[in-house]
């Protein structure tokens, strides 16, 4: 897989997203832009996030057999007096179409641990959530689509 876009977006919960080349297959240009949109439509109904009440979210955008993919990792403090960066629990979702998913098998590919393992060991030596939010680990030449 080959990632070719990140974001970061504040709300309505901050997300950093990736975007994989095979969006191609399903989302329309610009995919970055169309990413996020597609992943707040999403978060505007899935009570599946909400109810975890995450700080954060990674979201892996993708496409299968022309189907809009997103794989979503959402970080949660269980110990709510824990200072930063704290040992945070992921819950992950699948979503298709916009819909959740829950008879996916797995909740991300290996690409997608690999992302998450370099975003946490980032997040660890930020300060605090804006520095981290505001930061990306080196992935060679992916361009950032900031919005803010």
């Amino acid at each position: 897989m080959s990632w070719i876009a990140k974001y970061v977006t504040p709300e309505p919960i901050p997300t950093k997203g990736y975007v994989n080349d095979l969006v191609a297959k399903a989302f329309d240009k610009p995919y970055a832009p169309n990413c996020r949109e597609h992943l707040q439509r999403i978060l505007e109904t899935a009570e599946e996030v909400w109810h975890e009440n995450p700080q954060f979210l990674l979201a892996l955008f993708w496409a299968d057999s022309g189907d809009k993919m997103v794989d979503v990792l959402g970080y949660s403090q269980p110990d709510k007096g824990a200072k930063w960066p704290g040992n945070l629990e992921v819950s992950g979702w699948i979503f298709r179409n916009g819909i959740y998913e829950p008879e996916e098998v797995g909740i991300t590919c290996t690409d997608g641990i690999i992302i998450a393992g370099r975003e946490e060991e980032l997040r660890r030596s930020c300060m605090d959530i804006d520095q981290y939010l505001d930061t990306f680990p080196d992935f060679g030449n992916v361009p950032i689509d900031r919005e803010f």
